[in-house]
């Protein structure tokens, strides 16, 4: 007698082979057993049981929607219940602690990943995206809008009461700008060009986890303008309008200190055309006792005050400017890469709804709001001559926006300012027509124009020749004027703008040109003599108003005796006076004081007023005198000439030429009211170059050599100035700016309007004079610090406004350090661009998970290595090489396989560098290592028929990894796990219990169930799992003795250390008997095969019915004695028709009515109670099945079968 030994030493199920090709180290299934596969004796094994680990925050309902393996040998399980009720819990795998993390009904939600109004979605959803960056877990789903971070240092915070911002990734900034209104003079430093600068202020939070959040809105700019003499517009000499410097030079700062998890208050000050920020304050709310939600005035005054002369830190550069933060929404997928978070698949925006759910259609009016120049104010005004956009930007609580939102027809969101307007303080309002969107918190206006780069020029000389107008432009206005440009003068007198071209810039002199004054000119032509031009009042005409002063000075034997010569004056003169000299000290000539009145030969000027020209000579007459003083001989006469306009009113000769001298030779000042002209080292040195016989004049003895200086002024009155405006040189931008003014948004109302239904709207471009003249530089000075509007910059989307749904986009967030303590995981600057778009072909992504230092990216239908912080580089051969790059996301690679992840995210799980996944749609089962992917359930796999079966059954497919085993699991539907072994590149079995997540970590696997949570495989009660009855064992195997030929299968031997039951089926016969008839022989459980007692074989034909009565059935023929009560009727189907409970004669009575037909052909199967009966047909085929069941808590095992049969003679 032949004996076939089946072994299961492939360690793999194997159902795709036929039976009849099966051999014997094979097995078709397994359920609950472990296969060890060592060496030429495989073993089947039954399963440790399953420990409790925790139960004490689980209740009825409640189940696991996902888990995580944490730091420092923890595991977090996230429970919920329908009724919202949601919970996280910290699990210790070494000493088994549970600690519960944060648990309530109202905020967390977790059940809406898993139920719709109570109602259980299907296929299964979970909560996948999750992840621990030091102390804090972090996990979002696309089922919340916002990303979800727990501080595990700080868990007691929860524990009394939490709303949704406290377990929010974004942080809520400071709801409003700093209050600046509190402006200040300090008087020491009034004067100093440092606060001639446009600041404006803002402040962020920081919060108890480390983070920041982004930047308040800005504050108005501080400039005041009237710096001069708080009101005045001024000219000084060099005709710079010192009019337009700030009044004050420091500001006080009043901020709010924000909610409970605020710990810091950090104060920024931002020049207006630069991004970088100066950390003025920085404030700690318990070291100052700040009370929550406050503003830092009142009981608990904390001063921040801003000093424009003062040096403050600089904010580092990458948080500058961090304004807004585009924190994804509703995201699918989550990992964490290089101490960054990542996103995938997530949407952006909102869709413009209001509260009632209507689409809203945005509709506002803009009017324009005039008002006069007013003194001392700030008169800030729309500059005139140009076109605005207004739009309107919405935000929530987080600052996040829509982006601008305009009227649809775009006359009805432009506002232009005319001529006229230049003299008056133009402002805007508006009036909204519109609902406000459900999300809205608050709203800005916002205006898109043109950047000003135009020049206030003032002339101060004009000279006409024929139709050709010169323009002098002195001092600062000459760099303001090229050749083709255009300017519009804007003096009140002008009704209408009339442009003159700049024919030409060039240098003219009085003596060659025709000019009163040399210097720069600008030329235009003027034949409509349309340039208006006012003489200051007074006499008109040339006055000569020869001598002013004089003195004679005794230059002795000095050898420098043209240096340090000074006079010293009264602030007045006298035509043709000869001042007497009183002493000489120290080379210092003093005058008395005779007059104190200009005169000018009868005519009083008064005073010399801004624009009246002055030419002046200083004139050094040299003689000798003999000893006796009685005889003079002149030697030589030098004379200097100056020509100067007045920049303004002067009441002395001697301030005009004290303020508007410039000739590095002399040194004037006005001293005590005294004119003080002292020579310098230039002049001897000029003299020496120029003049050297007047410098070495001999000093014979008896004589002296003396000089006399004087001062002779002419004057001619000047014109009022003339002030233009150069064009404003186009300077297209797409970008809108905020309003500084914020308004509130309450009960689906825009809250803020006037009386009229009109809201004030504060953007402006610069300052009005009330003359003309619309400045926005400091002083009016060519390249000067500008007023810009550049805080804060929105765009207008190209279509219409509406939530975006970026499937097929990564987005990532800035940078976590431990060790620096520094946390901007909530931030997400998208001015870096920080976003990368994959293809859109491969459909959604579903999940993306880190590793190898890049990022695997499964869509639907591919699967995609993004890298990071690298890219690919190409050699000239062609080869591709990865490098490094300064992006954070790089270059991607499109692997290329025909896989996807379907819609399964659920079934991903990482291992090492391998990464397992199904796709359910192509019916495979894959592992990804690098960038090769590879079927485990390939046609040669031994398992693929079944495991497309199996994929196609099921909707769920739970991934996890029991490293201890080497086994990814796939949890099918919460009611088996498929495992498939890295030892046995196989599928070895599945394992048949209940469960809501199954988790491997740190060697560990474990599974939830109810809500509570067990670890696998560790406890001596075996085959019980998550805590539920003990699951059977079953191994199912082929014995295929040989080829081609019928066998009868006569004994079974087991080598096992229990009996089993068995069920046995061939081509033609079945079998099945139970453990109870195994005998025991040494290490093996004998028995023979019982004979066909459940086969067709079996089966006794009774004949088609002929009629049919509720429950009995009438045949043709009488029933045989091989029929008897209790047996199984089967129709022709081998459907079971019932169990017979009489017979009589030729009628059947079986226990329920028959559905069938008459005609219906019917068999009686006998029923066996498992023992060995000499009835039936032995077991006999050409190969034979076998199924092995076995229940019980014992540490059970088969290690091989074998089978004793003989060669069919039939």
């Amino acid at each position: 007698m032949a004996q076939i030994v089946n072994t299961f030493i492939s360690g793999k199920m194997n159902s795709d082979l036929h039976n009849s090709m099966q051999d014997e180290k094979n097995y078709t299934h397994a359920e609950n057993v472990r296969i060890s596969g060592k060496g030429e004796d495989g073993a089947f094994n039954f399963v440790k049981g399953s420990k409790l680990v925790s139960t004490q925050y689980a209740e009825r309902g409640m189940v696991v929607l996902g888990a995580y393996e944490g730091s420092n040998n923890k595991n977090y399980f996230f429970l919920a219940m329908p009724n919202g009720k949601s919970r996280i819990i910290q699990v210790d795998t070494e000493t088994e602690e549970t600690t519960l993390i944060i648990e309530d009904l109202t905020v967390l939600r977790f059940d809406l990943v898993r139920w719709n109004k109570g109602e259980e979605i299907k296929p299964y959803k979970y909560i996948l995206s999750i992840n621990q960056v030091d102390n804090l877990l972090i996990f979002s789903n696309d089922v919340w809008e916002d990303i979800r971070c727990i501080d595990l240092s700080n868990i007691q915070k929860y524990a009394n009461g939490f709303v949704l911002e406290d377990v929010l990734l974004p942080k809520k900034p400071p709801a409003k700008a700093p209050d600046s209104s509190y402006i200040l003079k300090i008087q020491e430093n009034k004067d100093s060009d440092l606060k001639d600068k446009f600041v404006s202020f803002c402040y962020r939070y920081k919060y108890d986890d480390g983070s920041f959040s982004t930047n308040s809105f800005y504050t108005d700019t501080s400039f005041h303008m009237g710096g001069y003499n708080d009101d005045e517009f001024k000219l000084d000499k060099d005709r710079l309008n010192v009019g337009m410097t700030n009044q004050y030079n420091a500001v006080r700062l009043i901020v709010n200190t924000g909610n409970r998890n605020v710990t810091d208050i950090q104060v920024l000050a931002k020049e207006r055309g630069s991004n970088t920020h100066y950390i003025i304050s920085e404030i700690n709310k318990k070291s100052n006792n700040l009370a929550d939600n406050s503003d830092t005035i009142g009981a608990n005054y904390v001063k921040i005050e801003y000093n424009y002369g003062n040096t403050y830190p600089i904010l580092t550069e990458d948080f500058s400017n961090l304004n807004f933060s585009m924190t994804p929404k509703f995201p699918k997928g989550q990992t964490s890469i290089g101490n960054r978070l990542l996103y995938a698949n997530y949407k952006e925006g909102y869709d413009l709804t209001d509260r009632q759910g209507e689409e809203i259609n945005v509709s506002y009016s803009i009017d324009k709001v005039f008002k006069d120049y007013q003194p001392n104010a700030k008169n800030t005004t729309l500059a005139s001559m140009l076109t605005y956009t207004i739009g309107m930007v919405y935000f929530n609580d987080y600052n996040y926006s829509t982006t601008v939102l305009l009227n649809e027809k775009n006359e009805d969101n432009e506002i232009k300012t005319n001529f006229q307007e230049r003299l008056k303080c133009t402002s805007l309002k508006g009036k909204i027509n519109h609902n406000p969107p459900a999300f809205a918190t608050k709203f800005k206006w916002v205006m898109k124009a043109e950047m000003l780069n135009y020049e206030n020029i003032f002339f101060t000389y004009a000279k006409r020749v024929g139709s050709q107008v010169k323009l002098l432009l002195n001092k600062s206005n000459i760099n303001k004027l090229k050749d083709e440009d255009y300017i519009t003068f804007i003096h009140p007198n002008y009704t209408e703008p009339i442009k003159h071209k700049i024919e030409d810039v060039k240098t003219l002199t009085n003596i060659n040109d025709y000019v009163d004054v040399s210097g720069t000119y600008a030329i235009i032509k003027d034949p409509e003599n349309s340039i208006i031009t006012t003489l200051n009042p007074g006499t008109q005409g040339e006055k000569k108003n020869g001598i002013m002063r004089r003195v004679s000075h005794d230059l002795g034997m000095s050898t420098n005796r043209f240096e340090n010569i000074s006079i010293n004056t009264n602030a007045g003169c006298q035509h043709g006076y000869w001042a007497g000299m009183d002493a000489v000290t120290n080379g210092t000539i003093y005058l008395n004081n005779w007059l104190d009145e200009l005169c000018c030969w009868g005519d009083s000027f008064l005073w010399i007023k801004a624009n009246d020209i002055v030419k002046y000579k200083i004139i050094f007459h040299v003689y000798k005198r003999n000893s006796n003083l009685d005889s003079d001989e002149d030697v030589e006469r030098l004379e200097f000439n100056y020509s100067a306009i007045a920049s303004t009113n002067y009441y002395s000769v001697d301030e005009f030429i004290a303020k508007n001298h410039d000739d590095s030779k002399f040194k004037i000042d006005l001293v005590s009211g005294k004119l003080h002209i002292m020579t310098t080292e230039y002049m001897t040195d000029w003299i020496t170059a120029n003049r050297p016989n007047f410098h070495s004049l001999p000093n014979d003895t008896g004589e002296r050599i003396n000089v006399w200086l004087a001062i002779e002024m002419n004057f001619k009155r000047g014109i009022e100035s003339l002030t233009a405006r150069t064009d404003n040189k186009f300077n297209e931008t797409t970008y809108f700016f905020e309003d500084h003014k914020t308004y509130d948004i309450a009960n689906g109302k825009h809250i803020g309007a006037d009386a009229n239904g009109f809201f004030d709207i504060g953007l402006y471009n610069a300052y009005a004079w009330g003359n003309g003249v619309e400045s926005y530089k400091i002083k009016d000075e060519f390249n000067a610090k500008k007023l810009l509007n550049d805080c804060r910059p929105n765009m207008k989307e190209s279509v219409k406004y509406s939530q975006k749904h970026r499937k097929d986009d990564l987005t990532y967030s800035e940078l976590f350090n431990s060790e620096m303590k520094i946390n901007n995981l909530p931030i997400f600057n998208n001015t870096k661009a920080n976003w990368k778009s994959l293809p859109i072909q491969y459909g959604e992504i579903q999940r993306i998970i880190s590793t190898d230092g890049d990022v695997s990216v499964f869509c639907t239908d591919k699967v995609i290595n993004q890298l990071y912080g690298k890219s690919v580089l190409m050699d000239l051969t062609g080869n591709e090489n990865v490098g490094i790059s300064n992006e954070v996301l790089g270059d991607y690679r499109v692997l290329p396989y025909e896989y996807g992840i379907s819609n399964n995210p659920e079934s991903v799980v990482k291992f090492s560098n391998m990464i397992f996944f199904t796709d359910k749609k192509r019916n495979k089962i894959l592992v990804k290592s690098g960038n090769e992917i590879t079927e485990l359930n390939a046609i040669n796999s031994g398992y693929y028929h079944e495991s497309i079966k199996l994929l196609r059954e099921t909707q769920s497919l739970l991934g996890s990894f029991n490293e201890e085993n080497s086994e990814y699991y796939i949890g099918l539907d919460h009611n088996k796990v498929l495992a498939y072994s890295l030892l046995s590149k196989g599928f070895t079995a599945q394992y048949t219990y209940k469960f809501d997540y199954i988790l491997g970590s740190y060697g560990k696997h474990f599974s939830a169930y109810q809500g509570r949570i067990y670890q696998d495989e560790v406890t001596e009660n075996y085959n019980s799992f998550a805590g539920q009855s003990l699951q059977e064992a079953r191994i199912s195997f082929v014995v295929n003795p040989k080829f081609n030929n019928d066998f009868v299968y006569k004994a079974l031997m087991l080598q096992s250390n229990t009996p089993w039951n068995v069920e046995i089926s061939t081509n033609l016969t079945n079998s099945e008997f139970s453990e109870t008839v195994f005998t025991e022989k040494e290490s093996f459980y004998y028995s023979e095969i019982h004979r066909d007692n459940v086969g067709i074989l079996n089966m006794k034909g009774i004949g088609a019915i002929q009629e049919i009565n509720g429950n009995t059935l009438t045949f043709k023929n009488k029933i045989g004695i091989d029929v008897a009560v209790g047996d199984k009727l089967i129709n022709e189907n081998m459907a079971t028709v019932g169990d017979i409970i009489d017979i009589n004669n030729n009628t059947i009575t079986i226990g329920n009515p028959y559905i069938g037909n008459v005609g219906d052909y019917i068999l009686a199967e006998k029923i066996t109670d498992g023992t060995y009966t000499p009835d039936g047909v032995p077991i006999r085929g050409k190969w034979m099945t076998v199924t092995l069941t076995k229940t019980g808590d014992e540490p059970y095992y088969l290690t091989s079968v074998a089978t004793e049969v003989i060669e069919s003679k039939l």
